[in-house]
């Protein structure tokens, strides 16, 4: 029988001592929250690594629209060291382990999830309807990226060398917006457009939708290197 871990909210001010939960290695981590129970991922067959214990909570970047918040797993020893512990890193090792706004409206596993972060008042349902309009709209992609929320120009976020797309969520205020960009890093003058990078540790970079428009302008020699499409769900309803 799964090990009972209650968790009395998702609000990072509200979090109580008794919220610290340990589910190191488990594949499937069982929590029980005041809207039901839910289960946690690390990875489709893969543990969550040693040492992860600490509070699941919603985190909203600074100065960030509430749109691009997520959850995550801050591992911390007790509450005490909440500010000084470090959020879980996701298995590529660079970016938070997190459940994305578009996750959570697009898989029903999450839905006593979606009932925390409303019963909590993070998140009005109006923003759960948004974001599940949205993902309808991208699942139509494949990417092996993360899809990052971006909310201003020189906002860096990782992508993979090898990636033939760019895929991102541009949030402001209460819209949303959903695009493509093909990468501009890929080699046109080869066959499929290939990328000339590869290797694990050289394979991820840090960039910002700026800099990637200033790389599209400078290889406008090479011809036509892609679309930006941009669906607006304010313009949809």
């Amino acid at each position: 029988m799964p090990r009972l871990r209650i968790i009395s909210t998702l609000c990072a001010k509200r979090l109580q001592p008794s919220d610290c939960v340990d589910i190191s290695g488990l594949s499937r981590a069982h929590v029980t929250l005041p809207s039901g129970k839910s289960r946690l991922y690390y990875g489709p067959t893969t543990p969550f690594p040693p040492n992860t214990c600490g509070f699941l909570y919603y985190y909203v970047p600074p100065k960030a629209p509430p749109l691009a918040g997520e959850i995550r797993f801050r591992c911390a020893s007790n509450l005490d060291d909440f500010r000084s512990g470090q959020d879980l890193l996701s298995m590529d090792k660079f970016t938070p382990w997190s459940i994305a706004p578009y996750k959570l409206t697009s898989r029903s596993s999450y839905a006593t999830l979606r009932g925390q972060l409303m019963f909590d008042n993070l998140i009005p349902p109006t923003m759960l309807d948004m974001w599940a309009l949205v993902s309808k709209l991208s699942r139509r992609v494949k990417d092996r990226s993360g899809r990052p929320v971006l909310y201003y120009l020189k906002q860096p976020f990782f992508f993979r060398f090898g990636d033939e797309h760019i895929v991102f969520y541009p949030a402001a205020n209460q819209k949303i917006g959903f695009c493509v960009m093909k990468n501009p890093l890929l080699d046109a003058l080869i066959h499929g457009n290939a990328s000339p990078y590869g290797g694990k540790l050289s394979s991820w970079i840090l960039v910002s939708i700026e800099e990637v428009l200033l790389i599209i302008r400078r290889r406008k020699w090479l011809g036509s290197i892609g679309t930006v499409c941009m669906s607006s769900i304010s313009e949809r309803r």
